[in-house]
């Protein structure tokens, strides 16, 4: 008897073995398997005992002698049980049994190898089956040949696959940028490799594609991550500044903290075409956070759109608005008056400026500039020099003292109402303390410029603000120092004057 008649008998005799051997592989896959396997080994399960029915129904017309039909019936579903049998030892093997002894197999030979299964099962079935193999292959060259020739890009697809997973140059966890597709590497199978995009979109790639082109992988899973390059274009017309522009814009993103862009290299602007009338620029980032990207980009464009508005510059957009108002002048002149009143009604609740008259007040309260900023923006640096008193409006702000040790510390929070800054507004002291922002915080800026014409006015101003000024101060200092009240009196006399020779000598005043 042939080696594979005597082989296939064996197997029969032997059903009833196969037979447990099948059951209690599924019973355990199925219960180890996670829901999202179970559906795949039920229906190899299924498969298997519908075919085995079906052998077992050839086997009853055989019994009768009912014709070649029923001999072909049975061969034809043995040979379906044996893939069936193949299949859910792959799972068991691949999946389960060799994972847990820490054994790893690239996704594409477990592929290969089980291909070289079903092959080998197939041989067998058609030797056992009298079909003559060598008579196929011998009087087939030209089909051969044709099978080969459109099988051509499938084996190049193969063949890279197999070289891919040979040298490691991409493996799963990379990210990779090629030809405008950006993605993690979710699998690498016989003929294509997966690659998720950041927004989820799986983009297919065929191997011969990463064999053949140029490809860049920015970070792997194990190992050092290259950060990645972002840019984010905007314009703005051409009246304004690009210096003034680039600098607002790279002070913004700097001064930031977002979530997954890496503070060195810096981030940057640059300008980088003109068009009518127009200027483009764009913002430069590294960012390590891959997943990220759209977030990030997010943030970034975010803080540009805050800078430019506290700025003053708008961003200029291809659209063409043609906008038709009926509003008389009386009207614009209406909304803007009622503006400056709510605007004079909060200054008249800012003790700093409590002397000013009613005329006063409404003279600063037009030139109150709207300032917003995001969460996470640095409002204030400590050490630096900034000529701005800030009203909050909305939001809410933390001030942050650094030691010289470089220690920081929470001293206060800021809430609507609250005013900051006025010490560099009134003397142009260095900023004492940082203020960064702790959720999205809307503020109305004043300049010295703004303050200066009032005070030259009426420079007795400077003398009542002096003094509330020295109160503030050296009512902390005789906290922190815990002062008498003869300290306290002498303290308070030495800073009022130093600090009223300031205001003068910043404001020009002449005593």
């Amino acid at each position: 008897m042939p080696a594979p008649l005597a082989i296939l008998e064996t197997l029969h005799h032997g059903a009833s073995v196969l037979l447990v051997f099948f059951v209690l592989l599924t019973y355990v896959l199925l219960r180890v398997a996670p829901k999202t396997e179970r559906r795949k080994i039920g229906g190899l399960a299924a498969l298997f005992f519908a075919c085995l029915g079906v052998v077992a129904l050839g086997n009853v017309f055989a019994y009768f002698e009912m014709g070649e039909a029923a001999t072909f019936l049975r061969a034809t579903f043995i040979f379906l049980e044996g893939l069936c049998v193949i299949s859910m030892v792959g799972v068991a093997a691949f999946r389960y049994t060799l994972p847990r002894l820490k054994i790893a197999f690239p996704r594409i030979f477990q592929d290969i190898l089980l291909a070289v299964g079903y092959l080998g099962w197939l041989f067998l079935w058609l030797q056992v089956n009298h079909v003559n193999l060598t008579g196929i292959i011998a009087t087939s060259a030209v089909l051969t040949a044709v099978i080969g020739f459109s099988l051509q890009e499938t084996l190049g697809n193969i063949l890279g696959g197999v070289a891919i997973q040979l040298d490691q140059s991409v493996r799963v966890g990379d990210w990779v940028q090629m030809d405008g597709v950006y993605g993690c590497v979710r699998e690498v199978r016989w003929r294509h490799t997966s690659l998720e995009a950041p927004d989820g979109e799986i983009v297919v790639v065929p191997n011969s594609l990463l064999v053949k082109n140029l490809f860049k992988v920015l970070g792997r899973k194990h190992g050092a991550r290259t950060p990645v390059r972002r840019s984010v274009p905007f314009a703005v017309h051409d009246c304004h500044s690009p210096l003034l522009v680039a600098e607002a814009v790279e002070k913004a993103l700097r001064s930031a903290t977002i979530q997954g862009v890496a503070a060195a290299p810096q981030p940057d602007c640059v300008l980088t075409s003109f068009t009518a009338g127009d200027v483009q620029y764009a913002a430069r980032y590294y960012g390590f956070d891959f997943d990220g990207v759209v977030r990030m980009d997010s943030e970034v464009r975010m803080r540009i759109y805050l800078a430019l508005q506290r700025l003053g510059v708008p961003f200029s957009v291809p659209v063409q608005t043609l906008t038709i108002r009926q509003d008389s002048e009386a009207q614009r002149a209406a909304d803007a008056a009622e503006r400056v009143g709510l605007r004079t009604q909060l200054l008249e609740r800012v003790d700093l400026f409590a002397g000013l008259q009613p005329e006063e007040l409404r003279r600063l309260a037009e030139r109150l500039v709207p300032t917003p900023f995001a969460s996470g923006d640095v409002v204030t640096r400590q050490g630096t020099e900034a000529n701005f008193l800030y009203i909050v409006t909305g939001g809410h702000a933390d001030v942050i003292v650094e030691n010289t040790h470089g220690r920081s510390t929470k001293v206060a929070e800021l809430g609507p109402g609250d005013v900051f800054g006025e010490m560099g507004l009134m003397t142009g002291e260095p900023r004492r303390a940082n203020v960064i922002a702790r959720s999205r915080i809307e503020c109305l800026r004043l300049d010295k410029e703004s303050f200066q014409e009032v005070i030259r006015l009426r420079p007795e101003v400077a003398e009542e603000i002096s003094a509330l000024l020295a109160a503030r101060r050296v009512e902390l200092d005789a906290a922190m120092e815990n002062l008498d009240q003869e300290a306290v009196r002498a303290r308070l006399a030495n800073t009022r004057r130093d600090i009223l020779g300031k205001v003068r000598s910043f404001f020009g005043i002449e005593r």
